[in-house]
C-alpha cells in the first residue's frame, strides 16, 4: 500500500506539490503558500516550454485574442489587467498543451487527479465537519464572493460558494468511479457512500448553481452509461426518481438553506435577483465594445460595488458573461473553437469507443459549463476552480489530439511498471 501511495505521489512530484499548494486557496489562502503557488505556476510553465517538442498553434489562439483585446482597450490601472493577464498566460502554458511533450501529458494528468482528490476530501470532510461544529466560512468581502444570510456553511472551505462546487465535483467523480471502476461490492458501497456524503455537503452549502450543475453532469453521465440502451436509461431514471421521493425526509433538512436563499431572491423580485444586476451590467459592457470587450480582468469603473477598490479584483457574476464583457466576440470565438474541438471527440470516445477516461473529462466540463452561468472565475488564475477547469481543458486537448486513445484509468496511471505513462 505504501509503495502504491509513493508511486501515485511521485508520478509527477511538481504537479503533486503544485496541487497541494493550490488547495490552500480553498481555505482562503495561507501566506507564504500563496506566494509559492505563483512560483510553481512559473516553474511549471518554464518546464513545459523547455520540455516541449513542438508548439500547438491552435492552443495559442485564445492568448492572442486576450492580448489583442487588452492592447486596444487599455483599462484603468487599478484593475491590474496586465499583471493578471501575465499570470493567466503562465497558468495557461502550465496546464494547456501549448508546448507538446510526454512530460506535460504526465504533469497534467497528475495535476488533475490530485485536484480531484482534494475535491473529494473537502466534499466528504465538510459533511463530517458539519456535525463537529467546524465551519471555516469567512464573512464579508474577504472571499470575493457575494454573501447572503442563506449561505452560511463553508465546511472545510472558506466560503459556501467554494464548498458547493467542490462537493458537487466530488459527487460526480465518485459516482463515475462507482460505475466504471468499483468492480468489487465493497468498493462500490465505499465510493457510492462517498458520493452521497459529498452530495449532502453540496446541499448544506446552499449553492443552487452547484446543485443544478451537478444534476446536469450526472444526467450526462447517465446518458453515456446507458448509450444505446433506452430500457436501461428509463430504468435508471425511474429508480432514481423513486429513490429521491422515498428518501426526501432524510435530505430535506439539508435543503432548508437552499429554500431560504430562493425565498430571499424571490422577495427581491426574481429567482436570480442576486445575480441579475451583474448580468445586466455585463451585457451593457458587451454592447459598448462587442468585438474586443472591456479588456482582461476589467469592467466599467462605474459599477463600484462589483470590484475591490483595494486590488481591483472583479466579481463578474457569470463566466459566460465575463467572456462577452471582457474579451468580446473574439474571446468567445476562441473559447468556442476549443469547445468545438473537445466535446464532439470526447462524446464519441465515451459512447462509440466505450472508453471511460473521456467520460470523466466530459462530465467535469458539463459541470463547469452550467456552473459558469452563475460564477465568474474562468479568468481568475488565483482561483482553485479556475485552475481545475483549465486543467480539465488541458487534459481534454491532449486526449483528443492522440491517435492512440487506449483506455486508461486516471486513478491507477503510473502505479505499474508496464504503464505507458510511467
Amino acid at each position: 500500500m505504501c509503495t502504491k501511495i509513493f508511486r501515485f505521489l511521485s508520478f509527477n512530484w511538481i504537479s503533486t506539490l503544485f496541487a497541494l499548494i493550490a488547495s490552500t486557496f480553498v481555505f482562503g489562502g495561507i501566506f507564504p503558500l500563496t506566494a509559492l503557488y505563483y512560483g510553481f505556476i512559473i516553474i511549471l510553465a518554464f518546464i513545459s516550454i523547455v520540455q516541449g517538442k513542438k508548439i500547438i498553434a491552435f492552443n495559442l489562439i485564445l492568448l492572442i485574442c486576450l492580448i489583442a483585446g487588452l492592447i486596444f482597450n487599455n483599462p484603468p490601472s487599478f484593475f491590474r489587467s496586465w499583471q493578471r493577464l501575465g499570470l493567466f498566460i503562465l497558468l495557461y502554458i502550465a496546464v494547456i498543451p501549448v508546448f507538446k511533450s510526454h512530460w506535460s501529458d504526465k504533469a497534467h494528468i497528475q495535476l488533475l487527479r490530485v485536484l480531484l482528490i482534494i475535491c473529494i476530501i473537502i466534499g466528504i470532510g465538510s459533511f463530517i465537519a458539519y456535525f463537529l461544529g467546524i465551519n471555516l466560512m469567512r464573512r464579508g468581502g474577504e472571499s470575493g464572493f457575494a454573501v447572503d444570510d442563506a449561505g452560511k456553511f463553508g465546511g472545510l472551505s472558506c466560503h459556501s460558494m467554494i464548498l458547493g462546487p467542490l462537493a458537487a465535483i466530488s459527487t460526480c467523480v465518485l459516482t463515475y468511479t462507482t460505475i466504471y471502476f468499483a468492480h468489487k461490492k465493497k468498493w462500490q458501497y465505499l465510493y457510492a457512500s462517498g458520493a452521497i456524503i459529498s452530495a449532502c455537503s453540496m446541499m448544506l452549502s446552499a449553492s443552487r448553481a452547484a446543485i443544478i450543475a451537478c444534476v446536469f453532469s450526472l444526467a450526462v453521465l447517465t446518458i453515456i452509461y446507458c448509450y444505446g440502451n433506452k430500457a436501461k436509461l428509463i430504468k435508471i431514471i425511474g429508480s432514481s426518481i423513486i429513490l429521491l421521493i422515498i428518501s426526501f425526509p432524510v435530505y430535506a433538512p439539508m435543503l432548508i438553506m437552499v429554500i431560504a436563499k430562493q425565498e430571499i431572491n424571490n422577495n427581491m423580485g426574481s429567482a436570480t435577483a442576486s445575480r441579475a444586476e451583474r448580468w445586466e451590467h455585463r451585457f451593457e459592457e458587451f454592447k459598448e465594445n462587442p468585438v474586443l470587450g472591456m479588456g482582461f480582468a476589467a469592467i466599467d469603473p462605474k459599477y463600484t460595488l462589483e470590484y475591490s477598490k483595494i486590488d481591483g479584483q472583479v466579481e463578474g457574476g457569470s463566466s459566460w458573461l465575463v467572456l462577452l464583457s471582457q474579451t468580446g466576440i473574439i474571446g468567445c470565438v476562441a473559447i468556442a473553437l476549443i469547445i468545438k474541438k473537445i466535446i464532439p471527440r470526447l462524446y464519441k470516445l465515451s459512447t462509440i469507443g466505450k472508453e471511460h477516461h473521456p467520460t470523466l473529462l466530459l462530465i467535469l466540463l458539463s459541470f463547469f459549463f452550467i456552473h459558469f452561468v452563475a460564477e465568474g472565475y474562468i479568468y481568475a488564475p488565483g482561483s482553485f476552480l479556475c485552475l481545475l477547469f483549465w486543467t480539465v481543458i488541458g487534459c481534454s486537448l491532449s486526449l483528443v489530439s492522440k491517435k492512440d486513445t487506449t483506455e486508461i484509468n486516471i486513478w491507477t496511471i503510473g502505479l505499474t511498471k508496464n504503464d505507458k505513462y510511467s
